[in-house]
Protein backbone atom coordinates (compact mmCIF):
# COMPACT_ATOMS: atom_id res chain seq x y z
CA UNK A 1 0.00 0.00 0.00
CA UNK A 2 1.30 3.07 -1.16
CA UNK A 3 -0.03 6.65 0.72
CA UNK A 4 0.47 9.69 -0.67
CA UNK A 5 -1.13 13.11 1.05
CA UNK A 6 -2.76 15.54 -1.54
CA UNK A 7 -2.48 18.48 1.22
CA UNK A 8 0.77 17.84 0.79
CA UNK A 9 0.57 18.93 -3.10
CA UNK A 10 0.78 15.08 -4.10
CA UNK A 11 4.20 15.22 -3.10
CA UNK A 12 5.37 11.57 -1.59
CA UNK A 13 5.95 11.23 1.90
CA UNK A 14 9.33 10.78 3.32
CA UNK A 15 8.42 7.23 4.13
CA UNK A 16 6.99 5.78 1.12
CA UNK A 17 8.18 2.17 0.04
CA UNK A 18 11.29 2.35 2.55
CA UNK A 19 12.48 5.97 0.54
CA UNK A 20 13.91 8.22 3.28
CA UNK A 21 15.06 11.41 3.22
CA UNK A 22 18.47 11.44 3.34
CA UNK A 23 20.34 14.67 4.99
CA UNK A 24 23.60 16.31 3.22
CA UNK A 25 26.98 16.29 4.71
CA UNK A 26 27.17 19.61 6.58
CA UNK A 27 30.16 20.73 4.53
CA UNK A 28 27.61 20.27 0.99
CA UNK A 29 24.51 21.76 2.63
CA UNK A 30 23.95 24.73 0.58
CA UNK A 31 22.30 27.73 2.37
CA UNK A 32 19.03 27.28 0.42
CA UNK A 33 16.92 24.76 0.14
CA UNK A 34 18.39 22.11 -2.59
CA UNK A 35 15.98 20.44 -4.94
CA UNK A 36 18.72 19.01 -6.97
CA UNK A 37 22.46 18.16 -5.54
CA UNK A 38 25.14 16.24 -7.07
CA UNK A 39 28.69 16.10 -5.33
CA UNK A 40 31.74 14.85 -7.58
CA UNK A 41 29.46 12.40 -9.57
CA UNK A 42 31.08 10.23 -12.40
CA UNK A 43 29.08 7.85 -14.80
CA UNK A 44 30.94 5.29 -16.73
CA UNK A 45 30.26 3.03 -19.03
CA UNK A 46 32.11 0.20 -19.99
CA UNK A 47 31.76 -2.46 -23.02
CA UNK A 48 34.51 -5.34 -22.20
CA UNK A 49 37.65 -3.78 -20.76
CA UNK A 50 36.39 0.06 -22.50
CA UNK A 51 35.63 2.49 -20.55
CA UNK A 52 34.07 5.70 -20.86
CA UNK A 53 33.50 8.45 -19.11
CA UNK A 54 30.65 10.39 -19.67
CA UNK A 55 30.66 12.57 -16.27
CA UNK A 56 33.78 13.43 -14.66
CA UNK A 57 33.13 15.07 -11.27
CA UNK A 58 30.03 16.83 -11.75
CA UNK A 59 28.96 18.91 -8.21
CA UNK A 60 26.22 21.08 -9.02
CA UNK A 61 23.28 22.59 -6.91
CA UNK A 62 19.85 23.91 -7.89
CA UNK A 63 18.07 25.57 -5.23
CA UNK A 64 13.91 25.76 -4.83
CA UNK A 65 12.00 28.18 -7.38
CA UNK A 66 15.49 28.50 -9.78
CA UNK A 67 15.43 28.43 -13.72
CA UNK A 68 18.69 26.65 -14.79
CA UNK A 69 19.35 26.28 -18.18
CA UNK A 70 22.01 23.49 -19.34
CA UNK A 71 23.76 23.56 -22.27
CA UNK A 72 26.45 21.72 -24.30
CA UNK A 73 27.68 20.17 -27.70
CA UNK A 74 26.35 17.05 -29.07
CA UNK A 75 28.71 14.18 -26.76
CA UNK A 76 29.52 16.98 -23.98
CA UNK A 77 27.58 14.55 -21.09
CA UNK A 78 24.28 17.04 -21.07
CA UNK A 79 22.21 14.04 -22.23
CA UNK A 80 24.32 11.83 -19.80
CA UNK A 81 23.23 14.82 -16.52
CA UNK A 82 19.85 14.82 -17.45
CA UNK A 83 19.41 10.99 -17.39
CA UNK A 84 20.97 10.93 -13.76
CA UNK A 85 19.25 14.42 -12.55
CA UNK A 86 16.01 12.57 -13.96
CA UNK A 87 16.67 9.48 -12.18
CA UNK A 88 16.57 7.12 -15.19
CA UNK A 89 20.14 6.38 -14.50
CA UNK A 90 22.26 6.71 -11.50
CA UNK A 91 25.95 7.83 -10.58
CA UNK A 92 28.36 5.65 -10.70
CA UNK A 93 30.46 7.51 -8.34
CA UNK A 94 29.32 10.32 -5.81
CA UNK A 95 26.44 11.26 -4.78
CA UNK A 96 23.20 12.45 -5.81
CA UNK A 97 20.34 13.83 -3.78
CA UNK A 98 16.78 15.14 -4.97
CA UNK A 99 14.56 16.78 -2.95
CA UNK A 100 16.76 15.74 0.31
CA UNK A 101 16.52 12.21 -0.73
CA UNK A 102 19.90 9.77 -1.88
CA UNK A 103 18.91 9.01 -5.31
CA UNK A 104 21.92 6.42 -6.02
CA UNK A 105 20.97 4.10 -3.39
CA UNK A 106 17.25 3.07 -5.02
CA UNK A 107 16.15 0.13 -6.56
CA UNK A 108 13.90 0.75 -10.18
CA UNK A 109 11.00 0.09 -8.02
CA UNK A 110 11.64 3.39 -5.97
CA UNK A 111 13.39 5.07 -8.54
CA UNK A 112 10.09 5.10 -10.46
CA UNK A 113 7.60 5.98 -7.43
CA UNK A 114 10.65 9.02 -7.30
CA UNK A 115 10.34 10.24 -10.98
CA UNK A 116 6.23 10.22 -10.64
CA UNK A 117 6.11 11.85 -7.51
CA UNK A 118 8.90 13.95 -7.60
CA UNK A 119 9.97 14.84 -11.38
CA UNK A 120 7.96 16.38 -13.80
CA UNK A 121 9.39 15.54 -17.49
CA UNK A 122 8.84 17.53 -20.94
CA UNK A 123 10.25 15.84 -23.71
CA UNK A 124 11.39 16.77 -27.21
CA UNK A 125 8.68 14.46 -28.71
CA UNK A 126 5.85 15.47 -26.61
CA UNK A 127 5.55 11.13 -25.60
CA UNK A 128 1.96 11.77 -25.44
CA UNK A 129 -0.48 8.32 -26.32
CA UNK A 130 -1.56 8.40 -29.86
CA UNK A 131 -5.57 7.55 -29.72
CA UNK A 132 -5.80 9.13 -26.07
CA UNK A 133 -7.47 11.74 -25.50
CA UNK A 134 -5.58 15.36 -23.72
CA UNK A 135 -7.15 14.58 -20.62
CA UNK A 136 -6.51 10.78 -20.44
CA UNK A 137 -2.52 11.63 -21.05
CA UNK A 138 -2.41 14.46 -18.37
CA UNK A 139 -4.60 12.22 -16.22
CA UNK A 140 -1.59 8.92 -16.41
CA UNK A 141 0.60 10.30 -14.19
CA UNK A 142 -2.06 10.52 -11.48
CA UNK A 143 -3.40 7.34 -12.01
CA UNK A 144 0.07 5.73 -11.62
CA UNK A 145 0.14 7.73 -8.54
CA UNK A 146 -3.08 6.08 -7.05
CA UNK A 147 -5.64 9.31 -7.46
CA UNK A 148 -9.37 8.16 -7.09
CA UNK A 149 -10.65 8.94 -10.84
CA UNK A 150 -12.74 11.58 -9.83
CA UNK A 151 -9.57 13.97 -8.28
CA UNK A 152 -7.46 13.50 -11.21
CA UNK A 153 -10.23 14.37 -13.49
CA UNK A 154 -10.24 17.46 -11.49
CA UNK A 155 -6.69 17.90 -11.49
CA UNK A 156 -6.32 16.96 -15.13
CA UNK A 157 -8.13 19.92 -16.35
CA UNK A 158 -7.24 22.44 -14.20
CA UNK A 159 -3.90 21.85 -15.53
CA UNK A 160 -4.78 22.08 -19.10
CA UNK A 161 -6.53 25.19 -18.15
CA UNK A 162 -3.20 26.27 -16.89
CA UNK A 163 -1.75 25.73 -20.30
CA UNK A 164 -4.95 27.31 -22.29
CA UNK A 165 -6.33 23.91 -23.72
CA UNK A 166 -9.16 23.41 -21.56
CA UNK A 167 -11.38 23.40 -24.22
CA UNK A 168 -9.41 21.01 -26.23
CA UNK A 169 -9.29 18.14 -23.37
CA UNK A 170 -11.07 15.78 -25.34
CA UNK A 171 -8.83 15.94 -28.48
CA UNK A 172 -6.17 13.33 -29.69
CA UNK A 173 -2.43 14.42 -30.22
CA UNK A 174 -3.49 13.72 -33.80
CA UNK A 175 -5.69 16.69 -33.70
CA UNK A 176 -3.24 18.99 -32.06
CA UNK A 177 -0.76 21.35 -33.09
CA UNK A 178 2.75 20.66 -32.61
CA UNK A 179 3.00 23.63 -30.32
CA UNK A 180 -0.59 22.35 -28.38
CA UNK A 181 0.95 18.49 -27.69
CA UNK A 182 4.04 20.36 -25.90
CA UNK A 183 1.61 22.44 -23.99
CA UNK A 184 -0.50 19.03 -23.16
CA UNK A 185 3.06 17.35 -22.06
CA UNK A 186 3.73 20.00 -19.74
CA UNK A 187 0.05 20.11 -18.28
CA UNK A 188 0.91 16.21 -17.40
CA UNK A 189 4.58 17.24 -15.89
CA UNK A 190 2.96 19.90 -13.87
CA UNK A 191 -0.54 18.00 -12.50
CA UNK A 192 1.22 16.31 -9.49
CA UNK A 193 3.18 19.05 -8.94
CA UNK A 194 6.36 17.57 -8.42
CA UNK A 195 9.14 19.81 -7.04
CA UNK A 196 11.24 19.85 -10.57
CA UNK A 197 10.16 20.27 -14.54
CA UNK A 198 12.97 19.03 -16.27
CA UNK A 199 12.63 20.06 -20.15
CA UNK A 200 14.97 18.32 -22.24
CA UNK A 201 14.98 20.33 -25.87
CA UNK A 202 11.04 21.31 -25.37
CA UNK A 203 11.70 23.43 -28.53
CA UNK A 204 13.33 21.09 -30.57
CA UNK A 205 10.40 20.43 -33.06
CA UNK A 206 8.91 23.36 -33.18
CA UNK A 207 8.57 26.72 -35.26
CA UNK A 208 9.53 29.91 -33.23
CA UNK A 209 5.75 31.20 -32.56
CA UNK A 210 5.03 28.09 -31.00
CA UNK A 211 8.74 27.84 -29.01
CA UNK A 212 7.88 31.39 -27.82
CA UNK A 213 4.35 30.00 -26.20
CA UNK A 214 6.10 26.95 -24.67
CA UNK A 215 8.75 29.13 -23.36
CA UNK A 216 6.37 31.40 -22.03
CA UNK A 217 4.47 28.86 -20.36
CA UNK A 218 7.37 27.30 -18.84
CA UNK A 219 8.53 30.52 -17.28
CA UNK A 220 5.30 32.09 -15.91
CA UNK A 221 5.29 28.60 -14.03
CA UNK A 222 8.89 29.38 -12.67
CA UNK A 223 7.59 32.93 -11.87
CA UNK A 224 4.98 31.25 -9.86
CA UNK A 225 7.85 29.20 -7.55
CA UNK A 226 8.29 26.37 -9.90
CA UNK A 227 12.01 25.23 -10.02
CA UNK A 228 12.74 24.32 -13.75
CA UNK A 229 15.55 22.61 -15.04
CA UNK A 230 15.75 22.96 -19.07
CA UNK A 231 17.93 21.05 -21.33
CA UNK A 232 19.02 22.90 -24.89
CA UNK A 233 21.23 23.67 -27.25
CA UNK A 234 19.60 26.62 -28.59
CA UNK A 235 21.17 29.81 -26.91
CA UNK A 236 18.11 32.29 -27.74
CA UNK A 237 15.73 29.22 -25.39
CA UNK A 238 18.53 29.11 -22.86
CA UNK A 239 18.29 32.69 -22.19
CA UNK A 240 14.68 32.66 -20.72
CA UNK A 241 16.36 30.74 -17.60
CA UNK A 242 17.96 32.65 -14.98
CA UNK A 243 21.39 30.49 -14.52
CA UNK A 244 23.18 29.20 -17.74
CA UNK A 245 25.04 25.79 -17.31
CA UNK A 246 27.40 24.90 -19.85
CA UNK A 247 29.01 20.86 -19.94
CA UNK A 248 31.80 20.39 -22.02
CA UNK A 249 33.56 16.44 -22.11
CA UNK A 250 31.55 15.50 -19.33
CA UNK A 251 32.61 18.45 -16.98
CA UNK A 252 31.48 21.46 -15.93
CA UNK A 253 32.70 24.38 -17.89
CA UNK A 254 30.82 27.33 -16.92
CA UNK A 255 28.22 28.16 -14.62
CA UNK A 256 26.44 31.90 -14.40
CA UNK A 257 23.74 33.99 -13.94
CA UNK A 258 21.78 35.45 -16.58
CA UNK A 259 21.66 39.02 -16.85
CA UNK A 260 18.47 41.02 -16.21
CA UNK A 261 18.25 43.12 -19.35
CA UNK A 262 18.88 40.17 -21.86
CA UNK A 263 15.50 38.58 -20.21
CA UNK A 264 13.58 41.91 -20.85
CA UNK A 265 11.63 40.44 -24.14
CA UNK A 266 10.89 37.01 -22.87
CA UNK A 267 9.30 38.66 -19.40
CA UNK A 268 7.47 40.68 -21.77
CA UNK A 269 5.94 37.53 -24.03
CA UNK A 270 5.33 35.40 -20.91
CA UNK A 271 3.67 38.07 -19.29
CA UNK A 272 1.24 38.87 -22.23
CA UNK A 273 1.17 34.87 -22.97
CA UNK A 274 -0.84 34.81 -19.56
CA UNK A 275 -3.29 36.93 -20.39
CA UNK A 276 -4.80 34.96 -23.74
CA UNK A 277 -2.33 35.85 -25.86
CA UNK A 278 -1.47 33.22 -29.01
CA UNK A 279 -4.15 30.87 -26.83
CA UNK A 280 -7.45 29.70 -27.59
CA UNK A 281 -8.35 30.27 -23.93
CA UNK A 282 -8.08 32.88 -21.38
CA UNK A 283 -4.92 31.94 -18.99
CA UNK A 284 -4.68 33.92 -16.26
CA UNK A 285 -2.20 34.05 -13.33
CA UNK A 286 -4.51 32.56 -11.21
CA UNK A 287 -4.74 29.23 -13.49
CA UNK A 288 -1.10 28.95 -12.38
CA UNK A 289 -2.12 28.21 -9.08
CA UNK A 290 -5.24 26.03 -9.34
CA UNK A 291 -3.35 22.72 -9.41
CA UNK A 292 -1.72 23.90 -6.48
CA UNK A 293 -5.28 24.72 -4.83
CA UNK A 294 -6.91 21.56 -5.72
CA UNK A 295 -3.92 20.03 -3.46
CA UNK A 296 -4.54 22.06 -0.24
CA UNK A 297 -7.60 19.03 0.66
CA UNK A 298 -6.60 16.78 3.54
CA UNK A 299 -7.37 13.53 1.79
CA UNK A 300 -5.28 10.80 1.77
CA UNK A 301 -5.46 8.66 -1.56
CA UNK A 302 -3.74 4.88 -1.28
CA UNK A 303 -3.32 2.82 -4.08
Amino acid sequence: MVSISVGRKLRAKNTVSGIQNSPLPAESMPEKRSVIHLENVYKIYQTGDLKVAALRGITLTVNKGEFVAIMGSSGSGKSTLMSIVGCLDVPTIGEYYLDSIEVRQLDERQLSIIRNRKIGFVFQSFNLIPRTSALANVELPLAYAGLKPKLRRQIAISALRAVGLDDRKDHIPSKLSGGQQQRVAIARAIAANPPLILADEPTGNLDSKASEEVMGILSRFHQSGRTVVLITHEPDIASYADRLIRISDGRLYSDEPIETHHKTKHQSISGSYAHGVSTDTEVTATDVKAVSAIGDSTEDIRA
